[in-house]
């Protein structure tokens, strides 16, 4: 008898946990369909979600389609995006999942050091569409640089190795991620040393979402704890070796 009620009690409880759809892309290490648990972000959504009471179903698509579809309504939201003001015009934005550097990243023939934007005049840069361009925006419009938009960070790379720019923007981890995946010899590229901004990744929901704003607010509720109880940092661990 109680192994019925305990049955009849998880029936009840999978019943009562709403699916939700998400959307996101492909950004080794932190989301990628080939991925374990779909990456660091995704697992960290996925956790979030669960402890939510909700079965979050994650698709993978290119960034500028899974960003649209959400906007059109048809997933409840997208991950890992970073912040701008324009972007949060239409846009709820989560407590950060996680914090980064941007760097430059170029080839080891290529002699130059990053101290100030005005060490950037005439270079090619590229960062490709859909992503966050931080202060690449205003240096393109006081033609500092000229700015390459390729459709993932795996051309621009590929754009950097035959020198058809001079720099990629990417933060320290996905940047060698890329690198080792796509080329036999790592030390064809290097890092310069100082980072051009400081970012965060988070979870966004549309403001047309009437329920947007109370759901980030649950989800930071988890978030925060997840983060308290080292479960998060397992997850990073776990993806970041």
């Amino acid at each position: 008898m109680k192994i019925i009620l305990l049955l009849s009690l998880l029936l009840s409880l999978n019943c009562q946990a709403q699916k939700i759809n998400l959307v996101t892309g492909d950004f080794p290490p932190f989301v990628g369909s080939h991925l374990e648990n779909g990456g660091m972000a995704a697992e960290i959504i996925h956790q979030v979600f669960t402890n939510m009471g909700h079965q979050p179903q994650i698709t993978f698509r290119p960034w500028k389609r899974g960003f649209s579809a959400t906007m059109n309504g048809q997933f409840l939201g997208t991950f890992p995006y970073s912040k701008n003001s324009e972007r949060e015009k239409t846009l709820y934005f989560s407590d950060v999942m996680y914090e980064l550097h941007e760097y430059f990243f170029t080839k080891q023939a290529f002699n130059f050091t990053y101290q100030t934007d005005n060490d950037l005049t005439g270079l090619r840069v590229c960062k490709p569409i859909g992503y966050n361009l931080f202060g690449l925006k205003k240096l393109v419009e006081k033609n500092v640089i000229k700015l390459a938009r390729p459709k993932s960070m795996g051309h621009c790379f590929k754009m950097l190795e035959s020198d058809r720019v001079d720099l990629v923007m990417t933060n320290k981890i996905a940047g060698w991620k890329f690198i080792e995946d796509l080329f036999e010899n790592r030390n064809k590229f290097k890092m310069l040393e100082n980072s051009f901004v400081k970012i965060g990744h988070y979870f966004i929901i549309p403001k047309t979402n009437a329920e947007g704003e109370q759901i980030i607010k649950s989800f930071n509720e988890i978030l925060s704890r997840l983060a308290s109880s080292g479960k998060i940092k397992t997850i990073q661990d776990k993806h970041i070796k």
